[in-house]
């Protein structure tokens, strides 16, 4: 009976440290996870990154992408039919003949509702799609409407390398900044091929871009040969280019201007780009 007590007693012992190493590696781990995401190490962000990493990639897959939500909206308006955009998303189902079941990518999404132009082609069109949101709190407002895309709060990167940038939050003209104020934040940003290959997607029928002045840097970052996107909603107003360069660089990749959406409120100041 005594040797028994003794052997349940050095099982228990071998437990205790089997679980306490166990916790130990796991935590050192994630310490060290968290620690190569803070330092920036160059496998991971800046111009030496490897292109198209693997492990960017699936960290972009398993750790920061937001699958679509299977819960019901959680809206302001309840109608369908209801269509927040500024008159981009009537431009581009125009030109696409009213199609459903696309797919659409939209950059700077905010909350996922206000001034939205793709939730109308989700709810009613039967869409589906990317949102990319590089504002903390905007993704968190994002995350509670419930839309039926995949979402990453993340920026899409100036550069053809994914970077740790300052963002600046200021809801819906929040932008990447290069001067460290009380409302800015350190964002994640990666060029656009990066999330297409998270969510294994090359075909987008709607790509809307509104980043508040890194537009045309974006566009020049897209493997234009290697996506097949049909059509684009860009804001050229703030872009530091101007919109004489949005113009002429999407001429010379293929695309038509096909329409201006510009109001005096200045809510929207979009071109609508077709692919040729």
């Amino acid at each position: 009976m005594e040797y028994q007590i003794k052997v349940v007693l050095v099982f228990a012992l071998l437990s205790f440290f089997g679980i306490f190493i166990y916790f130990s590696i796991n935590e050192s781990g994630s310490e060290a996870f968290r620690s190569k995401t803070e330092e920036r190490p160059s496998e991971l962000f800046g111009p030496s990154v490897e292109l198209h990493n693997p492990f960017i990639i699936t960290r972009l897959r398993n750790e920061l992408m937001h699958l679509p939500s299977e819960n019901g909206y959680q809206l302001s308006q309840s109608d369908h039919l209801y269509d927040p955009s500024m008159g981009q998303s009537k431009a581009i189902l125009k030109a696409l003949d009213y199609k459903t079941r696309g797919f659409f990518i939209e950059c700077g999404a905010l909350d996922g509702e206000t001034r939205s132009n793709t939730l109308y082609m989700e709810r009613s069109l039967n869409w589906s799609g990317i949102l990319i949101e590089g504002d903390p709190k905007n993704f968190e407002l994002l995350k509670k409407k419930n839309r039926r895309a995949y979402s990453f709060p993340v920026c899409l990167s100036p550069f053809p390398y994914p970077e740790i940038l300052l963002f600046e939050q200021q809801f819906n003209i929040g932008k990447i900044t290069d001067t460290a104020k009380s409302n800015t934040v350190q964002v994640e940003c990666y060029p656009l091929s990066y999330i297409l290959l998270a969510v294994n997607q090359t075909s987008i029928d709607y790509f809307s871009l509104d980043v508040e002045g890194n537009e045309l840097k974006v566009l020049k970052n897209v493997p234009w040969d290697n996506v097949d996107i049909k059509t684009l909603s860009v804001e050229f107003v703030h872009d530091k280019e101007g919109k004489v360069a949005i113009r002429e660089y999407m001429e010379s990749v293929g695309y038509d201007l096909i329409d201006e959406i510009s109001r005096d409120d200045m809510l929207a100041n979009d071109f609508i780009f077709l692919k040729r």
